[in-house]
């Protein structure tokens, strides 16, 4: 992916305050698809960023992402709900054309802010990689092209919209997916459950009986032409309040 560099020495020096330790890193390097794709995705985001995030399910879902999307060159992709993370500027370097949409009122207008700060907020990622166009809106209602994209993915941001948002962005997502196109997700999960984490920003935001389950959102997904051909949930995952769904996706209409 020509995006190997050199790690060793980094806990020698002093760690920001969101960069993730030693042993967490360990965890995660045991538990995700690939040890070497995390460890290339470590060393990008504390060349570009000054950190790679604590939060410990980010060490299984993003090297989940880069491997079920596989090649990327040429293909158009769009993050939805990026918000700090390596992962589009490692697609922009493996040659993709990355869209990231971020609805987040934070923006981090320089690269001091993000060496300052954490994986939440809004990030013009045309600061760090020209290659890269970012959009401050909100995914239910922006303007997309219809069949524009080949691959679309979202980290752990699906599942605290409301259940009526969300199946208006798969609606929007069906759209603007070109045909066969790939959708991959991970979303949070309240432990030991199937239940789709309820809570954005601290604050519930359905009731109980109608934010839905794992199941319930695949079928949202089937009724727009999307099927499930990988999946898999990473339980107890240390330090965090949730399970973590992974899910790989294809535009079947």
């Amino acid at each position: 992916m020509g995006i190997m560099r050199s790690i060793s020495g980094w806990f020698h020096r002093g760690r920001p305050a969101n960069d993730i330790d030693a042993e967490s890193l360990a965890w995660g390097r045991a538990h995700c698809c690939s040890a070497e794709r995390l460890d290339q995705l470590v060393a990008l985001s504390r060349e570009r960023f000054g950190w790679f995030t604590k939060h410990l399910p980010r060490s299984v879902e993003y090297p989940w992402i880069l491997d079920a999307l596989g090649s990327v060159s040429g293909k158009r992709i769009l993050d939805i709900g990026a918000g700090i993370s390596p992962i589009p500027l490692a697609l922009a370097e493996a040659g993709a054309l990355v869209t990231t949409v971020d609805h987040s009122p934070t923006s981090l207008s320089s690269i001091d802010h993000i060496r300052r700060g954490n994986e939440w907020g809004f990030l013009d990622y045309a600061l760090l990689d020209k290659r890269v166009q970012s959009l401050n809106q909100d995914i239910a209602s922006v303007q997309l092209s219809a069949g524009t994209f080949d691959a679309v993915y979202s980290i752990s941001v699906i599942e605290h919209m409301p259940a009526t948002v969300r199946r208006r962005t798969f609606d929007l997502v069906a759209r603007c997916s070109s045909h066969s196109a790939s959708l991959i997700l991970t979303v949070d999960l309240v432990p030991g459950s199937e239940q789709l984490w309820n809570r954005a920003l601290g604050q519930i935001v359905d009731p109980p009986d109608q934010h839905g389950t794992l199941d319930s959102m695949k079928e949202e997904l089937s009724a727009v032409g999307f099927r499930t051909v990988r999946e898999a949930v990473v339980r107890e995952i240390p330090l965090a309040e949730v399970d973590c769904a992974l899910l790989m996706l294809e535009q079947t209409r």
